[in-house]
């Protein structure tokens, strides 16, 4: 018979969390990850809030106006495609609005080429070269989190030790009485129930039958489990391409290293979802009829109204 000892179980944070609830509603990693990715993702939306889609040529401006309001109020949803999926498709009705598109499945080509079966679409580069999300390339390390963050918690609050109940070797004889198969069933169950969830350690059982007590103690320094778990949210920063100063754990950021974080958050990891984002709104104006070009759209930041230009082909 297979039982766990642990649950995931974490305390509510705060009125805040509804935010994040309604970007990160659906991924469901588990509820320590999604704390983790919220610490992780933070500094992207910070800087994605900033991103403003713009038409540059006002002859193109009425025929691109649905496209542009789509990406600027659909931001976090289209990026919550990109790190869910790899990948965000959309659909357009007869009148010109525009929808996404759940359906679209990759297609393979060739070994190592696909395509999507819905051209109004793009991929990121972890799909296009790996066949994966980011979601999906993180999966085995946000497990990492949950398993480490609930062993934290369970072996600080058992007092770092467990216990074992057997019964007791028959005094006359020396002869070892076994439990039977109903007993351990029962004991199983019940200390299963002692260290599970808010439950863990709390509980305390009475019994008269004569039993044996053993003790296994953890060697708390030698887990490193504090030590392991900053090392999967260093991983998963990493993997987000977000600059660990931006990540509330070292406890050495200082107010210049994060000013440098920032920017090379921008330069480095925005742009290139801005840069997604604008590949998906030129190949909807480009299915969309009025003859409106890819260049008629672009990006920048409003906090600079730096206009970021970005090469493409008519």
């Amino acid at each position: 018979m297979r039982w766990k000892l642990f649950k995931n179980s974490i305390e509510p944070i705060n009125a805040e969390r509804l935010f994040w609830d309604n970007l990160t509603a659906s991924i469901g990693l588990g509820e320590y990850s999604d704390l983790i990715l919220k610490l992780c993702v933070s500094p992207i939306f910070d800087e994605l809030k900033k991103v403003e889609f713009f038409c540059n040529n006002p002859q193109f401006e009425q025929g691109s106006k649905k496209t542009i309001d789509f990406l600027n109020k659909k931001y976090a949803v289209i990026y919550k495609y990109l790190f869910m999926k790899g990948f965000c498709a959309v659909k357009i009705d007869s009148v010109g609005n525009i929808t996404f598109d759940d359906r679209c499945v990759k297609k393979t080509i060739s070994e190592y080429e696909s395509e999507l079966s819905n051209k109004i679409s793009v991929k990121t580069f972890e799909y296009d070269f790996f066949g994966k999300s980011q979601s999906d390339l993180l999966l085995h390390i946000f497990d990492n989190v949950n398993v480490g963050l609930t062993a934290q918690k369970a072996v600080t609050k058992i007092l770092g030790q467990f216990t074992i109940f057997n019964k007791e070797v028959t005094k006359d004889n020396e002869r070892p009485s076994l439990l039977s198969d109903a007993q351990r069933e029962e004991f199983t169950s019940k200390f299963n129930n002692l260290f599970t969830g808010n439950n863990v350690g709390t509980a305390v059982e009475f019994t008269n039958a004569n039993l044996k007590r053993d003790t296994i103690l953890f060697p708390l320094d030698k887990l490193q489990i504090v030590d392991q778990v900053t090392f999967c949210i260093l991983l998963i920063a990493g993997t987000l391409n977000v600059p660990y100063d931006l990540i509330p754990l070292t406890g050495k950021s200082t107010y210049a290293n994060q000013d440098s974080a920032k920017q090379y958050l921008r330069q480095n990891t925005v742009n290139g979802i801005a840069e997604n984002m604008l590949e998906l709104g030129r190949n909807i104006i480009t299915s969309m009829p009025g003859l409106i070009p890819k260049s008629a759209i672009e990006y920048r930041f409003i906090d600079t109204l730096e206009t970021t230009q970005v090469q493409t082909q008519n």
